[in-house]
């Protein structure tokens, strides 16, 4: 489950779970004190290997720690292909919730997909999960800065 973050101006920003992100730092840092290890010892001998851990290293960065969905009040900010999205409230239509994270459907038909936050096992307790939760919010925060009627939405992060 990701893990929305309050900060000034009404933002929110989902990331993957704090957890999974602290392995990831530790794994980056044990593997590129491991590389120098290497690369002191074995010098350009160890490049192709070096190299290949490097790709590594660049993938657990790309699928773990920079993926996020940022909620502002100039719209919402897509963080999970090759490149960041940029999403106006008024241009989302709906928010449709799959197993590998959010997909956010313009007004143009078009989708953009979110990988955070992601799927999580249904709750024992039948509340609902942070990814429904997030796809309520961003649906009715849409609709309403295209309606510009009634009380803005806000989010309401799920009980611990």
């Amino acid at each position: 489950m990701a893990e929305p973050e309050l900060g000034v101006e009404e933002t929110i920003v989902w990331r993957v779970q704090r957890g999974m992100r602290i392995f990831a730092i530790g794994a980056i840092v044990v593997f590129a004190l491991l590389i120098m290890q290497v690369a002191m010892v074995w010098g350009y001998y160890a490049t192709i290997g070096i190299l290949l851990v490097l790709g590594v290293l660049f993938q657990v960065y790309w699928q773990l720690l920079r993926p996020k969905l940022t909620a502002t009040e100039a719209g919402v900010d897509v963080v999970s292909d090759w490149k960041p999205v940029h999403l106006e409230w008024a241009d989302i239509r709906r928010v449709e919730i799959g197993d590998k994270g959010l997909t956010l459907i313009r007004a143009d038909g078009s989708a953009v997909h979110s990988k955070v936050p992601h799927a999580a096992k249904p709750n024992p307790d039948k509340s609902p999960t942070e990814q429904a939760l997030a796809a309520d919010y961003l649906t009715r925060r849409a609709n309403w800065a295209r309606k510009g009627t009634g009380i803005k939405p806000t989010y309401e992060a799920p009980k611990a």
